[in-house]
This record gives structure tokens, sequence and C-alpha cells, in this order.
């Protein structure tokens, strides 16, 4: 089963907003990585609410006038936190090393939108924009040379250094 996350909107008010932004970079960049993979189906390591008697809870959907993708406050503070990128990068990188590549190329993919672009990405890889769209989408499945490529290419973007630590 596959979610897709609204967030609720209060006219120009959002209790999420107002939380995610609230988060130091590390931890809201966690947080994204857990939210992709509720989107994923992924529930290995999500739990669910309990009763008391130990039974799960269902809750019925509802419909709310007011709401918008969450992914707009993550492209949001992605555009103007640095530390948030920084972090939401290397959690890409966890991703990628713990096997979760969905995740990792969905959150690499709202990198890409919200700082080099496909275009840019492309011109600078040699990759057609096309396939980078393909090789980051929901079924992309990139080769190691081009995944190696396009993380490169971002970190050299974002100005990082990366280092390995036990």
């Amino acid at each position: 089963m596959v979610y897709e996350l609204r967030e609720f909107r209060w006219g120009q008010f959002s209790p999420y907003a107002d939380w995610f932004n609230g988060l130091n970079a590390r931890t809201a960049a966690r947080i994204e990585r857990y939210v992709r993979r509720m989107e994923n189906g992924d529930k290995r390591r999500i739990l669910r609410p309990q009763k008391p008697g130990g039974r799960n809870i269902r809750r019925r959907e509802r419909t709310m006038a007011l709401t918008r993708s969450y992914k707009e406050t993550i492209l949001e503070r992605l555009q103007s936190d640095e530390a948030f990128r920084n972090a939401l990068y290397a959690e890409v990188i966890d991703a990628l090393a713990d096997g979760e590549v969905p995740e990792a190329l969905s959150m690499l993919r709202d990198i890409v939108h919200a700082t080099i672009t496909f275009k840019g990405l492309a011109k600078k890889t040699g990759i057609s924009e096309k396939s980078l769209h393909r090789m980051l989408g929901s079924h992309g499945n990139p080769t190691t040379q081009n995944i190696g490529k396009i993380l490169k290419t971002i970190k050299d973007h974002l100005g990082l250094q990366l280092s390995v630590a036990a």
C-alpha cells in the first residue's frame, strides 16, 4: 500500500511546517527519510498506533479542504536551510548504504528540484534530463556509475566535503 501524505493548512498557518522547521537539520532529515518509507509503503520500521489491548487502531481517511503536499514544506526548507540540505544529502548516502534505494532516490529528487535542477544536473553529468527523471523516479534503477556521477555533481554543487566515521 502506498500513501500520499498531505499537510493541513489553516490559511497561511501550517502546524506541520512550524513543527518541521523548528527541528534541527539532522533530525528533520531523519524524519524526511521515515516519511519516504511511509510513502513507499514500507511499514517494517514504522510503528502502528496500538490500543491498550494491543489491537491496531484503524483510522478512517478524512478529506481536508485546505491541504498541500508536505513536499512543498520540504522544498522550501531545502532552498532556505543549508544545514538541512547537507543533512538530507547525508541521509541519502545512509539510505543507499542501508539498501533503502527508493527512499534515497526520492530524497535525492527533492534535493535536485530545490538546488541544481534537472536541467543543470543533466548539463553537468552528461546524462539526458529525461534519463535523470527516470533514474530518480519512483521505479528508478540507476547504474552505480550513474548514481556516482549524480551524487558527485550534487556534492560539488552544494560544496560538501564527505568523510566516513564509524
